[in-house]
């Protein structure tokens, strides 16, 4: 039988003729010896030499992660994804396991939606495309940045998904100018009526309606005093009328000295 190589002191012999050698210490040494392949070793770029490559990209069916994908044949984190940044379906996050499909490709997607958590780099809708509400399945997108989802579905659902806003009592998502949770669409007598009815003192209505009560109480107070003085002084000038047109007793004192002269004794003056 011939030397396959001649030239090659290390090799002779090539049972399965794909050019590479059978001796196992031999050069470019055939991994496969008993099937022919076209797999490379590492210094060429592949994983071993003389093994079966089906998408003949080097790496051998042994090795390859992709036997069917000749631009990917490895995947560090096994999330299907792989590692060759330039090839089909690269994974933008090749060290860390992920699902995430939509944004970028295998990064982790903890609410499993398909759209990846937000990394350094890589920030949430509307700064990025990554998902802004990573633990809601729900949502994934937020236009107006207000924490609310716009998809109009679920507990985060934006109502007004265009317009940034805090409401979350009578819709989500729209404009609260005081901050008490109703829209400024739902009024604020509306507003203040509601949260009266659960929350007294919390709503200013209630501050407002005590207010008003003390004042009119207090007027009532007044109106009463003030009607009981002049009944007062109604009666007292009453009483002082009623005293000058009354006529005075005359004055013993004055009357004059009036000698009245007495009769005489019976019998005449001779019996005297």
């Amino acid at each position: 039988m011939a030397d396959a190589w001649p030239e090659d002191s290390t090799q002779w012999h090539d049972s399965d003729g794909d050019g590479r050698g059978d001796n196992p210490s031999g050069t470019t040494a055939d991994v496969c010896p008993a099937h022919p392949g076209t797999s490379v070793g590492p210094s060429s770029g592949g994983d071993r030499w003389g093994c079966p490559d089906t998408d003949g990209d080097g790496w051998s069916n042994l090795g390859d992660a992709f036997i069917h994908e000749p631009t990917q044949w490895r995947d560090t984190d096994g999330d299907g994804f792989g590692d060759q940044e330039d090839g089909n379906e690269a994974d933008a996050c090749p060290t860390i396991r992920g699902t995430s499909i939509l944004d970028r490709l295998g990064c982790r997607d903890t609410d499993g939606d398909g759209w990846s958590d937000p990394t350094d780099g890589w920030e949430a809708h509307p700064y990025g495309p990554a998902d802004s509400f990573p633990t809601e399945a729900l949502q994934w997108r937020d236009t107006d940045a207000d924490g609310f989802g716009d998809v109009p579905l679920g507990a985060m659902r934006d109502d007004c998904p265009e317009i940034f806003g805090t409401s979350t009592r009578d819709v989500q998502g729209c404009e609260d100018s005081n901050d008490d949770g109703w829209s400024n669409d739902y009024g604020e007598w509306n507003a203040a009526l509601a949260i009266m009815g659960e929350d007294p003192a919390a709503s200013w209505m209630t501050y407002l309606i005590v207010g008003l009560a003390f004042i009119l109480g207090a007027s009532a107070a007044l109106v009463a005093r003030t009607m009981r003085v002049e009944e007062k002084t109604l009666a007292d000038e009453f009483l002082m009328t009623n005293d000058a047109m009354m006529p005075s007793e005359p004055n013993m004192s004055t009357l004059p000295d009036l000698a009245i002269p007495l009769p005489p004794p019976p019998g005449g003056e001779e019996s005297a």
